[in-house]
Order: structure tokens, then C-alpha cells, then sequence
């Protein structure tokens, strides 16, 4: 495709295309155009919140780049840099500086790019320093130097963070907030020649700061761990589409000890526990915390100095928790006594969590079961069904070789792997332990072929612990000098419990069955419950115990959720699932049945559903009878392909061709269809002598007369 560079418009028109609105401007929050980030942005504005002002560049700006990156960058450079004449206009004639942030429609923790402090020059430094004081400019500039020169230019992070560890300990300091003036100027300069020994230079100017940091994060949509996140089965994005961009006005978490930065879980991500779950940094940026680099506090250590601000982001958690009726994850900092909202969007949280987050939002009132269900995947219920979570057994009484934060639950032993080039190649062979000081964007493939993950430094909302988190993969976070220590013993083995933070080497630890997980039986027990939802549930006598029917909850991947639960509670050769008012549908990609059959037929994105079926075929429902009626178009012969036995009411001639031996016919239907009988007996004819035979029921069949036609009156 071309890439000239030129002025996209609006098609049509010549009216300028401008991708961009005001934070809180937007009519929509949909996150498929802000983004997931901005969304959560714009809607917090909308509540009243604080959040600082700013603009998101919608997700549609990096497609264009993607296609056309010489005419997107132009065009999407003109709009940001008058959206960003328009925020100086409204703080007060000041050029501020602005955080630069990814955010994809899903989120992707930590695999997309973002930098800090973007828009501090030669001729904003001595503005910032009089108005903060020198020690913050040049911690602002060191800041910029390290997040563009990793970011922007490319450069390896970890001669950065060596000249940071080589400043602590020549001040014999334990955090980057402690450092002197003289010694963030000194560190500055060295960040300095390190571009210079690169052949680089950091841009002077406000407007090329922006536009490349604004291109960088585009880009990264394509780095190799974003594109292997999106593709992992648990996440399953779509490589189409791309990030928005959202800059915003900086608010300084480094500005002095009345400030600090912050991630706040409303509850528990690991255990679904409704509580403050998070962690704060005193005198520190975002960017120190989620890195993972250094070991934060826990959240609740804000109630020492911060007790009106810890107050304050308390409340403002609860009202977005029951806007939303789910987990949030808050970013947040403080700025000289001012609490300010960086961020709001759903928690990643382990499948323990997940379940019992959907069980007790019910009991509060604030989602009905039917909505608690949908809310659960099919993953989710096969992992906590077909795996009882485990612990330590009690009468273990052998001591752990170390101890850290218990960051996403699961025991597991493994052999040590030391960099996520070895975990990779390992993990083909045996379980591995990725065990790393703190991990980076580029450990993501290391992380996934782990079972286990355990870090040096690092909170419980840092990169290593979310991802764990989000790929239910056991994580232990800052368990400092644990790499001597492995050192030093040299084992073969190595266990962890991610739900205590301890660590065993080379030690066989007994585990025993908690039992079954109480809310995943919970929403299992409901899934039978009558509801305010219409459904039916038909008590039989004989080897085939229960009609069920799946249908009652909202939304076509809730009635295959509800089928697949209802899988669990007797052998599937007793069960039949009815699935009655499921309605037409069809795959995107088959809508051409519409032109075919003369049906009008709602086409959806079903792949989910589609994987689903599948796997409840596999292991579950192999033999079941699925009633459907109404017109059933590729899930029949689907259904049928993977072994199920189907009944269907015929509607559409696709219903006659995916049929499995029984169906029901009304006789408008015959005449609709097939124009008289005689020429629904020779498409019957065909059928038997394709080796596909059907019968009919005609006129239309009660559910008691189907059952007993399909299976007998033994039934």
C-alpha cells in the first residue's frame, strides 16, 4: 500500500479527519474508540472525578498508521499538536508537560509503551525548577532521558537502571526519592552521554517530544510481546485495530513527601476478597511501581501520612465499583496533598477471584444471577471444577527457604530458570520457575511457558503480578535476595505457594484438596434456581432424568455458558438440554445463508461459542440431545458434527439440511418452504439417499410428544 505523505479527510468531504477529543469531551466511552484507558477516562470525568485534563487519540488514528504511516503521522501530528494548543490555552497559557500513554480497546498490561514527562526543554526546565525546585526538574529529566531513550530510541533499559543502582549506593540511599539534587543532575548528564555513545539526542522541542512519543506508542502495537499477548488463548484480541494514545497533563507523585503513586484493587484480584487491595510509593512516578523495580508498601500504609487522601480514593473506588458493578483497577497519585485518578478499568483477576467476585456482587445486590453466570467464563468453570485448588498440607511443618509476596495463587514445583530465553526452551521439556529480579515487557513469552514466576523486587500490582494474574499462572513478587540465595544453594527444585509467598527448594511439599470451590457451586446451583428470567425445567421419569433449559440467560454465549454448567451435574447420556428461544444464528462469515435461504438470519461474532460447544463435546456433552427450535442454520450441523443428537423446528431450508432425524414442520411452513408436500417428500428422498434421513412432525410437535417420538415412551 502507498505510503505518500499527504492530509487524510474525512471521505467525501473536505472536511479534515481529526481523530482526537477532549478527555471527558467524547458523547461515547465506548473503548473500541478511546480505548480502554481513555474510556475509563472520559467516563471518569463524566462522574466528576479528578482526573487530569487532557486528549486521547482514538484507537482508528493507529489502524491509519499502521496502513499509512507516513500520512497518519502528518495528519495525526497536525491534530495533536493543536489538541495540545488548546490544553495550554486552558492552563492558563502555560505549556504543560504530558504523559504520553498507550491504551488498546482491551487492556494489555505492561506489553504497549507509554512515557512520562514528555515536553520538558531547555526552555521549560528552568520554568519547572523554579516552580518545584531543582531536585524535581532534573528527577524529571532523568525521567524523560530513561522512558525515551527505552521507549522512542530503543535503547536497553538496564544501562539505565545501572547507573541508577550505582547512584543509590554512592548515596547509600534505598529509593530513587532519596537521591539529592546534586546527584539527579550528576545522573542526568550520564543519561545524557549514554545517548551521545548511541548517536542520539533527545529533541528540544515540545512538538517532536509529542509526535515521536505519540509514534513510538503506535508502534508498539506490533511488538513482538504485544502481538504474542493478543494471541494467547486466554486473551484472544484481535491483531486488527490498534491503540489509542492519551496525553495528559503530568501531575508529579515526585514532587516532595506530601506526595506519592498508587494502584488500588476494590477487591482482592488473587481471591476475590472484597477489601483495599493495592500498593503506594512515597515521592515516586506510575512508572517506579508497575515496573516492578523496586518493592513498594501496601496500600493501607497511606492511613500513616495520607489518611484524608487514603480517604478520599476510597470513596471515589466505591462509587466507580458500583457504577461499573465490578473488580476496579485504579491508578492514582498525589500531588502536594491532591489526589488525582490516572486510570480506572476492570481488574485482571485470577479464576478463584473471578468466581467469587460474580457469587457475591449478587449477594450485594448488584448483579442478578443470571448476569453473575455471564460473568464467568467457560474456562473458568472447567479450571475450578476440574482441578480442586490445593494447599499445603497442615502437618508440613518444614520451613521455607525464603519468603515473599503472595501475588497469584497456585503451588507449583519446577526447575529454576533464569532468563526467559531459558524458561522458553526448558518448559518443553519440564515445568519451569521463571525467576527473574523484576520482569520486563520482553519476559512476556517466559512467563507464559512458566508455571511459576517469582521476583526479587516488586509489589503485588506490578508487571510480573498482573500478567501471573491474568494467565492464572502461580506469582511470588519481592522476595528480596532470593537470586543470592538460589545461588548459593544451587537447587534442582524449586516450589512455590502463591497464596502465602513461600518458597521450598528441593523439597517434595504435601498438598491436599481444599475441596470444591464454593462459588463456582454456587453459580452451578443457580444456573437450576427460577429466576425473573422465563425458562423451563421438565422433570422425566426413566434413564432420561431432566429437560433443561439453557435459555433464559441474556445473551447467546450465556445460554452456552449455562449449558456448559449444567454439563457437570449428571452424565450426559441422561441429560437434555433444551434450548428454546435461542433464535437464528449464524456466523459472520456464513451470512451468505441469508441470500441462500431467503431467511433473514442475525449474524454474529460466535467463534467463542463456536470453541465452546466444542470443548463441551469433547469432555462433557458427547451423546446429549440438544433441542433447538426455531432456525438453526451452521450451529446444527455444528452440534450434530460433534456428536451431539439434534431436534429442531424447521423455518428455513438450512433447518431441513442440518437436521439429525427428527424435526417439526408447521404447514404454512410446507408451503413457504417447499411449495406443497409433495416436494418436501422429494428433498426428503434426497436426503435419505445422501445418507442423511429425516423424519417429520407435522403440525408443529409439543415438547412431550418430541421427547417421547426421539427417544420412546421409555423416556
Amino acid at each position: 500500500m502507498a505510503t505518500k505523505s499527504c492530509i487524510i479527510t474525512k471521505h467525501g468531504t473536505d472536511q479534515a479527519w481529526d481523530p482526537v477529543s477532549r478527555i471527558g469531551g467524547s458523547e461515547t466511552s465506548d473503548p473500541a474508540v478511546l480505548g480502554c484507558k481513555g474510556a475509563g477516562l472520559n467516563a471518569m470525568v463524566k462522574l466528576g472525578l479528578p482526573v487530569p485534563d487532557g486528549y486521547t487519540i482514538h484507537t482508528e488514528a493507529c489502524t491509519a498508521y499502521q496502513l499509512n504511516p507516513k500520512g497518519a503521522y502528518q495528519t495525526v501530528g497536525i491534530a495533536a499538536k493543536k489538541a495540545y494548543r488548546e490544553l495550554k490555552t486552558r492552563n492558563g497559557g502555560v505549556a504543560p508537560m504530558v504523559s504520553v500513554r498507550s491504551g488498546a480497546e482491551k487492556s494489555m498490561p505492561g506489553m504497549l509503551s507509554s512515557i512520562l514527562n514528555v515536553g520538558l526543554t531547555s526552555k521549560t526546565f528552568p520554568k519547572l525548577a523554579k516552580r518545584f525546585g531543582a531536585k524535581v526538574a532534573f528527577d524529571c529529566k532523568r525521567r524523560l532521558l530513561q522512558s525515551y531513550g527505552v521507549v522512542v530510541l530503543g535503547m536497553e533499559s538496564t544501562r539505565f537502571e545501572q547507573e541508577m543502582l550505582i547512584g543509590r549506593q554512592a548515596e547509600e540511599v534505598e529509593t530513587d526519592g532519596e537521591l539529592s539534587a546534586k546527584m539527579l543532575e550528576h545522573l542526568s548528564i550520564k543519561f545524557e552521554k549514554l545517548f551521545t555513545s548511541h548517536g542520539h539526542t533527545l529533541p528540544d522541542t515540545i512538538a517532536e517530544q509529542l509526535t515521536t512519543s505519540i509514534r513510538a506508542v503506535f508502534e508498539s502495537w506490533d511488538n513482538p510481546e504485544a502481538i504474542l499477548w493478543r494471541a494467547m488463548p486466554e486473551n484472544n484480541i484481535s491483531d486488527d485495530g490498534g491503540t489509542a494514545v492519551n496525553v495528559q497533563t503530568m501531575v508529579f507523585g515526585n514532587l516532595n513527601d506530601n506526595s506519592g503513586t498508587g494502584v488500588l484493587f476494590t477487591r482482592d484480584p488473587a481471591t476475590g476478597q472484597r477489601m483495599a487491595f493495592g500498593e503506594w510509593m512515597q515521592n515516586a512516578q506510575g512508572e517506579d511501581l508497575v515496573a516492578g523495580v523496586r518493592t513498594p508498601q501496601p496500600i493501607a500504609d497511606m492511613m500513616k501520612s495520607f489518611k484524608h487522601q487514603f480517604s478520599e480514593l476510597l470513596h471515589r473506588a466505591d462509587k466507580l465499583e458500583k457504577t461499573y458493578r465490578d473488580l476496579r483497577d485504579i491508578e492514582f497519585t498525589v500531588e502536594d496533598g491532591k489526589l488525582w485518578l490516572l486510570q480506572d478499568r476492570a481488574g485482571k483477576r485470577s479464576d478463584e477471584a473471578s468466581a467469587r467476585i460474580a457469587v457475591e456482587l449478587v449477594e450485594e445486590g448488584e448483579l442478578t444471577k443470571a448476569e453473575a453466570i455471564g460473568r464467568v467464563s467457560v474456562a473458568t468453570v472447567a479450571a475450578l471444577r476440574g482441578t480442586q485448588k490445593e494447599i499445603v498440607s497442615p502437618d508440613w511443618t518444614h520451613p521455607a527457604a525464603a519468603q515473599g509476596l503472595p501475588a497469584s495463587p497456585g503451588i507449583v514445583t519446577g526447575r529454576i530458570a533464569m532468563t526467559s530465553a531459558q524458561a522458553v526452551e526448558m518448559a518443553k521439556t519440564w515445568p519451569v520457575i521463571l525467576v527473574r529480579n523484576h520482569t520486563e515487557t520482553s519476559d512476556i513469552a517466559g512467563i507464559e511457558a512458566a508455571v511459576g514466576v517469582l521476583t526479587e523486587t516488586g509489589g503485588v500490582t506490578c508487571h510480573a503480578a498482573v500478567c501471573s494474574r491474568a494467565l492464572n499462572t502461580a506469582c511470588i513478587v519481592g522476595c528480596e535476595g532470593v537470586g543470592t540465595v538460589i545461588a548459593l544453594a544451587n537447587p534442582v527444585l524449586i516450589t512455590l505457594d502463591g497464596s502465602t509467598g513461600k518458597i521450598w527448594f528441593d523439597a517434595q511439599v504435601p498438598v491436599e484438596s481444599k475441596g470444591a470451590d464454593p462459588h463456582v457451586e454456587r453459580l452451578i446451583q443457580w444456573a437450576f434456581e427460577d429466576t425473573d428470567t422465563p425458562r423451563q425445567t421438565t422433570e422425566l421419569t426413566g434413564p432420561r432424568q431432566r429437560v433443561m433449559c439453557a435459555a433464559w440467560l441474556s445473551d447467546l454465549n450465556g445460554r452456552i455458558r449455562s449449558l456448559y454448567l449444567l454439563s457437570y451435574v449428571a452424565d450426559p447420556e441422561t441429560v437434555i438440554f433444551d434450548l428454546s428461544g435461542a433464535g437464528r444464528f449464524v456466523r459472520e462469515e456464513d451470512a451468505g445463508l441469508t441470500t441462500m435461504f431467503g431467511e433473514d438470519v442475525q449474524a454474529i461474532d460466535d467463534s467463542e461459542m463456536h470453541s465452546e460447544i466444542n470443548e463441551l463435546a469433547n469432555h462433557h456433552g458427547r451423546g446429549a440431545m440438544v433441542y433447538l427450535p426455531g432456525a438453526l442454520t451452521v450451529r446444527g450441523l455444528e452440534l450434530k458434527q460433534a456428536g451431539y443428537k439434534v431436534a429442531l423446528e424447521v423455518t428455513t431450508m438450512a433447518d431441513v439440511f442440518g437436521a439429525d432425524g427428527l424435526i417439526t414442520v408447521e404447514e404454512e411452513t410446507i408451503e413457504k418452504l417447499f411449495g406443497n408436500h409433495a416436494a418436501l417428500q422429494r428433498t426428503l428422498a434426497m436426503m435419505k439417499n445422501t445418507g442423511t434421513p429425516v423424519e417429520i412432525l407435522q403440525p408443529a410437535t409439543s415438547e412431550a410428544e418430541i421427547i417421547e417420538k426421539f427417544f420412546g415412551k421409555e423416556a
